[in-house]
């Protein structure tokens, strides 16, 4: 009898203990095993107590590249009902080490080995040669046994005849998996191909209004170094990475400084950071879209995008951080309008105020005086505040102080009218001023969302996924808990993948289609 490992026989004990077993704990079992002889007794094992069909001695071959292990087989390891609705596939951005068609390898060992990780059964479109047919096997068999890649769409990038090919493995959420082995060599062809990294900036800055430092920026709080420069191959990235977002969505590029760093402290590929810097009383942004090292690394094993459009991984890191930008893009520009037009009010407001308290002194009257200051301090408190929440409130305080100032000059003696009138004109200059401020505030407010701590565009799409009950479809989206984060991928997704996710989100895929929320 074939020695089995004692792992295998403990979770074999262990399921039959329970009299149920998971997908995850069937693949548990038969990948402990670590010969075609321990698979096969593994299996057996598992037959004998109904877990799975019992294997054949000899595998069904694959007709036409394709092998459907589903039809008549018994209901096994993991298999939910037959009227079970199949869920939406989630994207998986895993990155997988492929291994090369063995010397001895056929298509009906592969077939077999996959018995063990798909209890439903296989399919492997667009394999012409069998050495196609085996590395597809192999893709599949890497992706099955990553738990996280359960019920998602994986893209790899493998060696065939020694060149790159594009696989996509789709792996439902019964064991159903499927893989495509795209027609082309996996040769990317960019948006746009530059000879040198001079020639690349200037592209950059000239079709999406970015900047790219020419000199290195400091230590970040985020960043584990400075900043260093992009290489050519790397800008080409870029270019290709923006040039899918609409005109109307390279606005939130306007100004971005593309960075080059390391690493982040806390392990991240990129990083949108938003913020604004203020010099002799003008506010500017200093937004930052920045990619580390582990954006790039992994575009020799990874792509995105469909089995005839795809594209090295890195380019969803980089519309990832550009879904930010777009995201933020209103909000940020109603924060620069603010901050400037309160650097300007400050200033006017202190002018208003000097000419106010000059014409107000030498006008006659108490009431008048008295009710004058009234509205000069309910105006004040109006420009001087910060939360838009209380605009109404002090807007609608200081208009009714401001008529009764006006109804204590109707009152006063015609010969003392006239300087009177020059305060309340001084009153009115200042008036002026605090509703200039209180009206960027009420329009940074209006860009911040109803509940004041996200965009409008964020807003919307939490309402869509809240609506309809769409869960994060990729595991970092998932594992944030953000809801920006959340939007990020999906727009990532819309530019990257497009065929994807609007075959499997299309709630989501028309809401991008239909300008993200405005």
């Amino acid at each position: 009898m074939t020695k089995i490992s004692a792992r295998v026989v403990q979770l074999e004990q262990r399921a039959r203990a329970d009299g149920r077993i998971t997908q995850a704990e069937a693949n548990a079992v038969l990948n402990a095993a670590s010969t075609p002889e321990e698979k096969k007794a593994a299996r057996k094992l598992l037959a004998d107590d109904g877990f799975i069909a019992a294997p054949k001695d000899k595998p069904p071959v694959a007709h036409a590249h394709e092998h459907h292990a589903d039809k008549g087989v018994k209901q096994g390891v993991g298999q939910k009902p037959a009227a079970k609705k199949q869920e939406p596939l989630g994207y998986d951005r895993a990155t997988y080490d492929v291994k090369p068609a063995g010397e001895y390898e056929t298509r009906e060992t592969v077939d077999s080995d996959l018995l063990g990780s798909a209890s439903q059964g296989h399919v492997i479109n667009g394999a012409k040669t069998d050495e196609e047919y085996i590395v597809a096997a192999h893709a599949i068999e890497s992706v099955a046994q990553n738990p996280d890649a359960w019920n998602k769409e994986t893209d790899l990038l493998v060696k065939i005849d020694g060149k790159p090919r594009h696989v996509t493995v789709r792996l439902n959420d019964v064991g159903k998996v499927e893989a495509e082995i795209a027609p082309d060599t996996g040769k990317w062809i960019p948006a746009k191909d530059f000879k040198s990294r001079n020639e690349a900036i200037k592209a950059l800055e000239k079709d999406f209004g970015v900047k790219v430092p020419k000199k290195g920026l400091k230590l970040d709080d985020n960043w584990d170094g400075p900043s260093k420069d992009f290489t050519t191959a790397e800008l080409t990235k870029l270019y290709d990475g923006l040039s899918r977002l609409t005109p109307a969505e390279r606005e939130g590029l306007k100004g971005v400084k593309l960075v080059r760093i390391d690493s982040f402290a806390d392990g991240s590929a990129g990083m949108f950071e938003s913020g604004t810097t203020t010099k002799k009383g003008v506010t500017t942004r200093d937004d930052r879209l920045v990619l580390a090292n582990s954006a790039f690394e992994n575009d020799g094993k990874s792509v995105i995008g469909d089995r005839v459009n795809a594209a090295p991984a890195s380019i969803e890191t980089i519309t990832h951080e550009a879904g930010h930008a777009v995201e933020t893009m209103d909000l940020r520009k109603a924060e620069l309008t603010e901050a400037n037009i309160r650097n300007k009010t400050n200033g006017a407001g202190k002018k208003a105020n000097d000419e106010f308290n000059k014409n107000v002194k030498a006008a006659k009257g108490d009431d008048f005086k008295t009710a004058a200051k009234d509205a000069r301090t309910a105006f004040d408190d109006l420009r001087l505040n910060d939360d838009a929440s209380q605009v109404k409130q002090l807007r609608d305080a200081a208009n009714e102080a401001l008529q009764k100032a006006k109804d204590e000059l109707a009152n006063l003696p015609p010969k003392d009218q006239p300087k009177a009138k020059k305060a309340l004109e001084s009153l009115e200059k200042f008036a002026k001023v605090a509703n200039t401020r209180a009206d960027a505030l009420d329009a940074l407010d209006a860009a911040d969302g109803k509940d004041g701590s996200h965009s409008t565009k964020l807003e919307a799409f939490e309402k869509l996924v809240t609506d309809k009950n769409i869960a994060p479809f990729t595991k970092y989206a998932k594992d944030s808990g953000e809801i920006d984060e959340f939007y990020a991928e999906a727009f990532a997704l819309y530019k990257s993948d497009p065929k994807f996710l609007e075959k499997n989100h299309k709630a989501v895929f028309d809401f991008f289609t239909n300008g993200g929320g405005k």
